[in-house]
Formats: C-alpha cells, structure tokens, sequence
C-alpha cells in the first residue's frame, strides 16, 4: 500500500472514531429531556397567545378596509374574462339544409383555454377532423360552433364558399 493510501485510510479512521464520539457521548450536543420539552411547550403557548393578542389589537387601514368591502362585492362586469361573441346563429333547419341533419352540437367545455365540442356525443377541438373526415370544426361558442366541409366532401367542389361553411346551434 503506497504512503498516500496510508494517510487517506487514518484521516478517515480519525473521522470515524470523532463521528462516534459525537453520536454516542450524551454529554456532548443538546441533549433533551423532559424539562426542555416542558419548557419548549410553555414557550410556544406564550408565543400563541402573544400573536393572538397581536391580532385583535391590530385593526385595518381604511384602504385595506376599502380593498376587503370591495372585493367582496359582487362585480357588475368581470374585467378578467375574455370572450368573443359568437357568430350570428342563422335559423336553418334541417329541412332547409339537409346537412345540419346529420350534427347534433350537445355540449360546450372550456377548461383552461382549451375550448371543446360535442357534437354527436364525441369531443371535438378547433382544428379537428369529424370522422368520416369530410367536416373540420372551425369555431367553438358556447351557444354554438362552425364547422366547414373538406375537399373529401362529395359535394365540395360543388358548393359555394360561403356555404361549405355550417353553424350548428347548440340543441336544446
């Protein structure tokens, strides 16, 4: 063994007969007993009632009064919320326009921003294709969401722009 393993295993034999000493010797570090957890608790129960008596000696500002009152009133417009107003809903039935037949908008979701459709019992996201594939959803209102017709679509080239694209109104 080189002198350099020697000097490595003594300075940690020395650690490991200190860190005994240390841990076994009861003399040494704060040693608790009865008396100390009694007085710790005398200690925090007067500390508790000074705080409590802090609390009822310390009355609000008047602009933390204002600030509370107001807070707590209900609000005439709530200046967090963003929404968009939904398309105008034309009145179409399903006479007039026998695609609106075959959907059924049941439930509107919103959950973190992210806005969801059911239509026809299924969850849909703007942007998603409903199955067969011939209709994307356009535009998700709570009250009711677009949908537009995809070049699969038998009747797309056939159909006028404007029209390719469907509000279907929430069912009641």
């Amino acid at each position: 063994m080189s002198q350099r393993e020697k000097i490595i295993l003594l300075l940690m034999a020395v650690a490991i007969v200190i860190g005994g000493y240390i841990l076994l010797n009861p003399t040494s570090g704060n040693k608790k007993g009865v008396d100390n957890t009694a007085l710790e608790l005398k200690e925090i129960t007067a500390m508790v009632v000074q705080a409590t008596a802090d609390l009822d000696s310390n009355s609000l500002t008047e602009a933390e009064t204002y600030a509370t009152t107001r807070a707590e009133e209900e609000w005439a417009r709530d200046d967090l919320f963003i929404s968009r107003p939904a398309p105008s809903v034309k009145n179409e039935t399903a006479e007039e326009n026998p695609l609106l037949a075959d959907f059924v908008y049941s439930g509107f979701l919103q959950v973190a921003g992210l806005r969801m459709a059911i239509i026809n019992g299924l969850e849909f996201k703007d942007g998603e294709i409903i199955e067969p594939g011939e209709f994307v959803v356009r535009a998700i209102h709570p009250r009711s969401v677009v949908i537009e017709m995809t070049e699969i679509h038998a009747d797309y080239a056939s159909t006028p722009s404007e029209a390719r694209k469907l509000i279907i109104p929430l069912a009641e």
